[in-house]
């Protein structure tokens, strides 16, 4: 039947349109992150206002569940069987065009319901089975605990696929992460040792500042992240009263731009050592690399968390960490001239990545050798060999044809 002439015309909702809100929202999360996204912003994503949206989702924290429903159900198609590097190429054409993955899984899942995110997790771990399997068939030797290692280490090259911020175009990307993954499953992995009983604590400086700093890093990299942790944890956790706290920084933000000042600062320094006194560029990277997993090992989860637009005044410390990285880049093109600039970048930045990865890992974070490890690891991914007296590593043998 037509519609009288005059008579308001009735809007037909689109029949797609809670898939349409399910993408918008995917697209905010993975951009700003989960905190600084409202309900309100995502109806204005897709063009509709509050109230319509609400007539297809409860609240924001459904809206989020949904979104991990939908953006994971490749986790119910298990890989493999298979040899390890066919079970990772099967890998690599799951993620290659799903950009989004990394960002949801590392840092947005800590926000689901605790049940949501334990099933979740399971259902990651079934997926990533069969490179479990073929991992402990190309290594029967190697501890459960050191295979769990690699599969993390693994599973973080592959999830550089989907990383922000990187500059590498796909093709690239892909060569680069099949390489990384070669170089570490040959790398030669520190001894098991346990834990010591009376390990000592370590001593905390006098400095009020550089109390607050330790303390955030510790919170933002082993708590609930930036968002989730409060000015008055940190303070809690470094000994300092509320009053004292707000004299050295006025707010979250400003402390969180202070770590990462401080560990820029502590990179450069000791880069400029290495560039002083070393003239060979792949003793130079690898000496570079040692340094710089040891002074991130602290804040390593800050590195890319938060990236929520309240925290633009991040850029002068994100700078000078791009910078750090193409100086890294750099040596690395002149010690393996082999490798194109694009390639090279990626290679750094899939070691660095794997080494943020690992430590933010509350499994993995807890092994005595991990500081000895990820260094062996990351220098087995750019393929330079270890310095003298460093970690051992396949990258002596940097031969990673593929």
């Amino acid at each position: 039947m037509s519609t009288p002439p005059g008579a308001p015309r009735q809007r037909r909702r689109p029949p797609d349109r809670k898939q349409q809100i399910l993408l918008a929202a995917r697209r905010l999360f993975a951009r700003v992150g989960y905190p600084d996204v409202s309900m309100a912003r995502i109806a204005e994503e897709v063009g509709i206002t509050a109230g319509a949206l609400y007539r297809h989702f409860e609240n924001k924290s459904t809206v989020l569940e949904r979104v991990f429903e939908e953006s994971f159900a490749w986790l119910d198609n298990p890989l493999g069987p298979g040899e390890f590097f066919e079970v990772v190429d099967e890998a690599i054409g799951v993620l290659v065009d799903q950009t989004f993955v990394a960002r949801l899984w590392i840092h947005e899942r800590r926000y689901l319901p605790v049940d949501s995110n334990t099933a979740l997790a399971r259902r990651m771990d079934r997926w990533r089975g069969s490179l479990r399997s073929a991992l402990q068939s190309m290594h029967p030797d190697l501890t459960l605990g050191q295979i769990d290692l690699l599969l993390a280490a693994t599973q973080s090259a592959l999830f550089y696929l989907g990383r922000r911020a990187i500059r590498v175009p796909p093709a690239e990307q892909v060569s680069a992460v099949r390489a990384a993954i070669k170089g570490i499953v040959t790398t030669e992995l520190a001894a098991p040792r346990a834990r010591p009983n009376d390990e000592a604590r370590r001593r905390m400086p006098v400095s009020l500042r550089e109390r607050i700093l330790l303390a955030a890093s510790e919170h933002f990299g082993r708590g609930d992240g930036y968002h989730g942790t409060a000015m008055s944890s940190i303070g809690m956790t470094a000994g300092v009263t509320g009053p004292s706290l707000y004299l050295h920084f006025k707010n979250k933000a400003d402390v969180l731009r202070a770590v990462h000042e401080r560990e820029a600062h502590a990179l450069w320094i000791e880069l400029d050592a290495v560039l002083a006194t070393v003239s060979d560029a792949a003793k130079a990277l690898a000496m570079a690399l040692v340094s710089w997993v040891r002074v991130i090992q602290p804040g390593a989860a800050t590195l890319e968390d938060p990236t929520g637009e309240t925290l633009g005044s991040l850029g002068t410390s994100i700078a000078a960490q791009r910078e750090f990285v193409a100086e890294l880049v750099a040596l690395l093109v002149e010690a393996r001239p082999e490798l194109s600039p694009l390639e090279a970048r990626a290679r750094i930045q899939i070691g660095l990545i794997i080494v943020a990865d690992l430590f933010r890992d509350p499994e993995i974070s807890t092994q005595p050798t991990l500081q000895d490890d990820a260094t062996a690891l990351v220098l087995g991914v750019v393929g330079v060999p270890a310095p003298p007296n460093g970690p051992r590593s396949s990258a002596n043998r940097p031969d990673d044809s593929r």
